[in-house]
């Protein structure tokens, strides 16, 4: 297994990874810098590891994502959370075929204030910007998911739904590849989250996976571990 690093990669997800497999679960893996991906011997590694982070879209190649599919066709599993896995999706990166979800049209909540205001669109009152946000925010409270008992992904979970502390207002297209878990239909279990943020995390996909050929692509919207 290979673990990336580097400036483009998030200290706290890399830290969260490595001490889960370090002291968790005593899995042994390689530290890889992500400037060395594209020259590293891929067959190498049964797994990749991509946590959370910026910059993979320009420190990460097509040619090296095209090394990463024919990886993965052959059999490897490639794990990406966070911006890593939005990275990974069809919409960016193209190295897998999963989709993110539509993000919030940040339009939307001003056509809805302006309906309701006599003043100039170009001009929108404090506690109108305040109450928006609110309504269209996600600043981190703990949501509920539903999991797919038949997926190997979240093996070990137990019968119980799971709760995840999540701070983004965006997950994956579930009719773009097999959900193994997705935030249910009333997600809020504690903590503030808009009413408008609510309902579009409702049903998304949270953790999806694809595979293409022999292996696996499996990805998160954000590190799913406390971190």
């Amino acid at each position: 297994m290979a673990l990336l690093v580097g400036d483009e990669v998030s200290a706290t997800s890399f830290g969260t990874v490595r001490h889960l497999l370090e002291k968790n679960y005593k899995i042994p893996f390689t530290i890889l810098l992500i400037d060395m991906l594209g020259r590293a011997k891929l067959s190498d590694f049964g797994a990749i590891v991509l946590p959370d982070g910026f910059g993979y879209d320009g420190a990460i190649g097509k040619e090296t994502i095209a090394r990463l599919r024919e990886w993965v066709a052959a059999g490897g599993n490639l794990i990406a959370m966070g911006n890593a896995a939005f990275w990974a999706t069809a919409d960016r990166s193209g190295l897998s075929r999963i989709k993110a979800s539509k993000p919030a049209d940040p339009t939307d909540s001003k056509k809805a204030d302006a309906k309701n205001e006599s003043r100039p669109t170009r001009y929108v009152p404090a506690e109108q910007r305040e109450a928006s946000a609110r309504r269209t925010g996600n600043p981190g409270a703990i949501l509920r998911l539903e999991l797919d008992p038949a997926s190997s992904v979240v093996y070990g979970c137990g019968g119980r739904s799971p709760f995840v502390l999540a701070s983004n207002e965006q997950g994956f297209d579930p009719d773009s590849g097999q959900v193994a878990a997705l935030y249910t239909l009333d997600p809020k279990a504690s903590g503030f989250v808009g009413a408008d943020a609510a309902k579009r995390l409702a049903g998304q996909a949270f953790a999806i996976t694809e595979r293409p050929g022999r292996g696996r692509i499996v990805l998160f919207p954000k590190t799913p571990f406390p971190d």
